[in-house]
């Protein structure tokens, strides 16, 4: 029995196995399916021009949202870069804060601890508030810094802004005098109230290896008095020398 239309049906058929060959399955037009031999031909390429047309909207599909998931992805890795950037610049804020409050603590510890050149190689040393380990170790290098850089002879620790005295003040004293002593200083303790020394005689403080006067201006007197005796021995013992 002959085909009807068979060169016209197998012209469209080879057109759609052209579009299908060259991956343009949406313009591919849908074969009329005939109910002979040739018909089967058509329904085959149908089906198959349907299940890529399904493939091929899947894989846009699958596409785009890995596009999406790709730009999201990019503009979290932005979000991330934008934040450690951020980040850094807080740090190297707050770096430079730490090193500011560094010097103003610093700027305060001198400020804590004044030494007064008030005659000739004696220098005073007004202590306030709280001597606990840190301050002395403070105390101790900036007065040897300065007895080293100004040939100091004589020192006066003046305790008249010390609110309390116990036995560990008592100990760092001992320790800045015994540390300017092996610099060549002699130290001397002024400024004692009575509030203090009752309270040091009830702890059993002991400060007798401290020369102790009542006031600065005592201290200066006596330092005064110290250097201008320890000049006439040098003066004698260079004369019997010659």
């Amino acid at each position: 029995m002959p085909i009807p239309d068979l060169d016209q049906r197998l012209h469209r058929i080879v057109d759609a196995l052209s579009s299908i060959s060259a991956g343009e399955f949406a313009t591919a037009h849908t074969l009329a399916e005939g109910e002979d031999l040739l018909g089967r031909v058509e329904r085959s390429v149908n089906d198959v021009m349907m299940d890529l047309q399904t493939l091929e909207l899947s894989n846009r599909e699958k596409n785009a949202s890995l596009e999406a998931q790709q730009q999201a992805l990019g503009e979290k890795l932005a979000t991330i870069a934008r934040q450690s950037e951020t980040l850094r610049i807080q740090e190297a804020e707050i770096e430079a804060k730490l090193a500011m409050i560094d010097r103003q603590k610093q700027a305060i510890r001198a400020l804590m601890i004044p030494v007064l050149e008030i005659d000739d190689g004696i220098v005073a040393l007004p202590i306030v508030g709280v001597v606990d380990s840190t301050r002395a170790a403070d105390l101790t290098t900036t007065l040897l810094t300065y007895i080293s850089e100004r040939g100091v002879r004589c020192v006066i620790l003046d305790l008249t802004g010390v609110e309390l005295i116990d036995t560990s003040t008592a100990d760092h004293l001992l320790k800045v005098e015994r540390a300017a002593a092996l610099m060549g200083a002699r130290c001397v303790l002024t400024g004692i109230g009575p509030e203090i020394a009752q309270t040091m005689v009830a702890l059993g403080v002991d400060l007798t290896q401290l020369r102790t006067l009542r006031s600065m201006k005592e201290g200066l007197r006596d330092s005064r008095s110290f250097i201008v005796a320890r000049n006439l021995v040098r003066e004698k013992e260079a004369g019997n020398r010659s």
